[in-house]
């Protein structure tokens, strides 16, 4: 606004208006008026703070089976909530609960090995939905001595959306239970997406 052009020469061409606001890049300070204050260099560097990055550069896999994740150690955090999985003992049929994150704990680190989801803890144990031969909606999730042939220790990691569903029933997906994330009360249970509310809560991503 305000732009005088009278003094633009005849026969110039006049610049479009945006072409006229300066660029944070290549700025010639040698060309500022004597008495003028420079201002300093950092305040020419844009500035990002508070980012809370609770997912993986790549984003939860399409398959625990991806070479990305396969065997690597990680920590599993709700991707729109508070709190991590941690498992709460050793033993068989130690249950599950979302808990205060601390990505050191070995009790909160898991390998996913093949289809299976192993503790770090104790790489004989994996993840596990329930003990009966089908899986059922409210069951918590406990861990078992790892067994391929077990089809409820069998988890599929679902992108883009972090669904840790078991691979044979992909409508069962791992929640934490309740509507709000409770940390260091709601244990980690079996959700049915098509029950109310379990779809919002399904997602999971990695802990950095």
């Amino acid at each position: 606004t305000n732009i005088d052009t009278t003094s633009i020469p005849t026969g110039s061409v006049a610049l479009p208006i945006e072409s006229l606001v300066p660029t944070v890049t290549n700025i010639d300070t040698t060309s500022i008026p004597t008495g003028s204050i420079a201002p300093p260099n950092e305040s020419l560097v844009p500035t990002v703070a508070n980012i809370e990055i609770t997912s993986s550069p790549t984003g939860p896999t399409s398959s625990v089976e991806d070479p990305g994740v396969d065997d690597s150690i990680v920590t599993l955090t709700p991707t729109d909530y508070i709190g991590c999985m941690k498992v709460n003992g050793v033993d068989d049929e130690s249950e599950l609960t979302l808990s205060t994150c601390n990505a050191s704990d070995p009790m909160q680190q898991f390998k996913f090995i093949g289809e299976q989801v192993q503790l770090v803890a104790d790489p004989t144990k994996c993840l596990q939905a329930g003990s009966i031969p089908a899986p059922e909606s409210g069951k918590k999730i406990r861990i078992f001595e790892c067994d391929a042939d077990e089809a409820l220790q069998k988890f599929s990691w679902d992108a883009p959306d972090g669904a840790l569903t078991l691979v044979d029933w992909p409508d069962f997906a791992v929640v934490f239970r309740g509507t709000t994330a409770n940390v260091n009360v709601d244990p980690i249970i079996l959700g049915d997406l098509n029950d109310d509310g379990v779809f919002d809560r399904k997602g999971w991503s990695v802990l950095l």
